[in-house]
């Protein structure tokens, strides 16, 4: 059997192993062991870890990935295992919802973390999936993340107002208006009908006066009077019903009456409250007009007298490197500056963003940031220091968390 061969059957039987244990195993030196897993890693036959054990990386078969966290712990950063940790459990992550030093961790766990460039309402994001998760599951979490955040955001917004005092009053007048017209067409009529019984009543009284003759003159007379009976009950009944309708109207004219007045006195209130608001909304703004322009009136003359003290220092340096600014952003004058520069190289010269700091300590977490600012532009990072570098920046750098990354300090 080929030594290649050998090499397949123990990485199938042990998983992801060491050049050590295969150049026991095949009977060899380590340099010829790690030669033969680099020609198999070349043939796509195995795969190669960017987790280091003692240096070294680890040499595994497709399909044995998820045996590779249980490397995890103890040749990776707690920290980085935390996040590592935390990518296990959330399946998916948003790069925009983490802090700075889980986005650097992400970066340097890629044998666990895979980065996916989605495209959402026309701009584009990062989020990080767990190497093992499926593109459905992928899908289903990435989209169980962005409903989240939309219905967060449709709840901190405030309720719509809906006044609607204008509208409650038109429906409320058009019956008062009626009650108001309806009494005197109603007088009208009564009148008129009693006009007419007054003539009827007249009629009555000059047949009576002429002398009954005959038989004829008898039965003319008997239904007379229950005609007068009949006549004279009826118009009293109407005018006494009319009379309480009337009053009834005038009742429920008084009741609309009151609460038309009601309604007025409530919109009396929220008028004055409207007008005392905006009263003292614009004395506020004018308050804060006023300090922001002492504010505007006061900072640059404070600070005009040590704004150039920086950057003729770091102009010097940099022209002495023979590297070329391109742009120049001023942060915090005399203490922070973002530069496009041009830096020379063998193959031309390379555009860098560059980040320089005066301060007393630059530690990890300012390298992180101009990193996380390098990345973003898709730029090589060249980060100037003016006195001390931290260690555990130091230990960073040189773990290989960072990549295309310049340090150098500049004397100011």
């Amino acid at each position: 059997m080929l030594d290649q061969d050998k090499i397949l059957e123990f990485l199938k039987e042990t998983g992801p192993t060491l050049p050590s244990k295969v150049a026991k195993t095949i009977q060899t030196d380590i340099l010829f062991a790690s030669a033969f897993l680099s020609d198999l890693a070349s043939q796509g036959k195995v795969k190669i870890s960017n987790l280091k054990v003692g240096g070294s990386p680890l040499y595994y078969l497709a399909g044995q990935e998820s045996q590779l966290f249980n490397f995890a712990q103890s040749n990776t950063n707690a920290k980085d295992y935390q996040v590592l940790e935390r990518l296990k459990a959330e399946k998916v992550m948003r790069e925009r919802d983490l802090e700075l030093l889980p986005r650097v961790a992400l970066r340097s766990l890629k044998d666990f973390a895979i980065p996916l460039h989605v495209t959402i309402e026309g701009a584009k994001e990062i989020f990080w999936k767990w190497h093992l998760l499926s593109d459905e599951e992928t899908n289903q979490g990435i989209k169980s993340i962005i409903e989240k955040d939309r219905l967060e955001q449709s709840l901190m917004q405030p309720p719509e107002p809906q006044p609607e005092l204008q509208t409650e009053q038109q429906p409320e007048l058009q019956p008062a208006l009626q009650t108001q017209s309806q009494p005197k067409s109603h007088i009208n009529e009564l009148q008129r009908k009693l006009d007419l019984l007054d003539s009827a009543k007249e009629n009555n009284l000059e047949e009576k006066q002429e002398p009954p003759s005959s038989l004829e003159s008898t039965k003319t007379c008997l239904p007379q009077t229950p005609l007068k009976v009949i006549s004279e009950t009826k118009p009293e009944q109407k005018v006494k019903a009319q009379q309480q309708k009337l009053s009834h109207e005038k009742k429920e004219e008084g009741h609309h009456k009151r609460e038309r007045e009601r309604e007025k006195e409530k919109e009396e209130k929220i008028k004055k409250e409207i007008e005392s608001k905006s009263n003292e909304e614009p004395e506020k703004d004018l308050e804060k007009n006023l300090i922001q322009r002492i504010k505007e009136n006061i900072k640059p003359k404070r600070k005009n007298a040590v704004a150039e003290e920086f950057f003729p220092v770091l102009e010097n340096f940099l022209t002495e490197a023979n590297i070329k600014i391109e742009k120049t952003e001023i942060i915090r004058k005399n203490l922070e500056i973002d530069l496009l520069v041009k830096v020379p190289s063998v193959i031309g010269k390379l555009t860098y963003f560059c980040k320089a700091k005066k301060k007393a300590k630059c530690d990890e977490k300012d390298l992180a940031s101009a990193y996380m600012e390098a990345q973003i532009k898709k730029l090589p990072l060249l980060f100037l220091y003016t006195k001390e570098f931290s260690k555990k920046a130091q230990e960073m750098l040189e773990s290989g968390a960072f990549e295309n990354v310049t340090v150098k300090r500049v004397k100011a």
